[in-house]
């Protein structure tokens, strides 16, 4: 068992850390890849694609769906209490999407902050949080979901009873659970990005290279 003083050492030295981190300059901007897609592999590569979509590397970024959102949106498994008796969160799925919505209820009334989940970030084996685009910039979501109690939980980096939705997934957020995101900024501290550039997943491309003009040149004499 740690002592409090260990802790705070500890603590202090995660800190540390992460301001070093925060120093270091993000992507310079630049065109987007060209990145073929998964299946554009499969010609030569069926058997490591159906293997690959299996994989935490595939799940760790994907589109919301029923399937990909582990969270439950039935009645009354759909909210999330806070440690403020005015304020829950109601998640939703509904034909045209998913979303998030913080319920402030005040003497004058009830207010409500809606927001749609438009990235699924992680595989599920501990958890999975939600990110929205705002135009081009790109901020994580309130509401998490922590798999070993099946629940909707706070986002890590949200305050327990407040309703904010204003926390900047920046580059090094991104780098672990996606192929590629085209930087608008040279800024390490910017969340904007061009969102026709994103790919999810960690995919095959992430380690091999960007493979459009490869899978032209291999691909099309097999499709003739």
């Amino acid at each position: 068992m740690l002592s409090w003083s260990s802790k705070r050492i500890l603590i202090g030295s995660f800190l540390l850390a992460g301001r070093v981190l925060s120093l270091h300059a993000a992507p310079e901007p630049q065109a987007p890849r060209s990145y073929a897609g998964d299946e554009a592999c499969r010609a030569c590569h069926a058997d490591i694609i159906e293997r690959y979509y299996k994989t935490a590397h595939k799940l760790t970024s994907r589109s919301p769906s029923v399937e990909s959102i582990l969270g439950s949106f039935a009645e009354h498994e759909n909210i999330l209490q806070t440690s403020n008796p005015n304020l829950h969160f109601r998640m939703e799925s509904k034909q045209e999407g998913f979303y998030e919505t913080a319920v402030s209820t005040l003497p004058g009334g009830a207010t409500e902050h809606t927001e749609r989940i438009d990235i699924v970030i992680g595989s599920g084996r501990v958890g999975q949080t939600y990110l929205y685009w705002k135009g081009d910039l790109l901020f994580q979501l309130p509401v998490s979901y922590w798999t070993d109690l099946a629940t909707w939980v706070n986002s890590p980096g949200y305050r327990d009873g407040a309703a904010k939705f204003e926390r900047p997934v920046v580059a090094r957020c991104l780098e672990c659970h996606v192929t590629y995101a085209m930087p608008v900024s040279p800024l390490a501290s910017s969340n904007q990005y061009n969102p026709d550039t994103l790919v999810l997943g960690i995919s095959c491309e992430r380690c091999h290279g960007p493979a459009r003009e490869k899978a032209k040149i291999l691909i099309a004499p097999i499709g003739k």
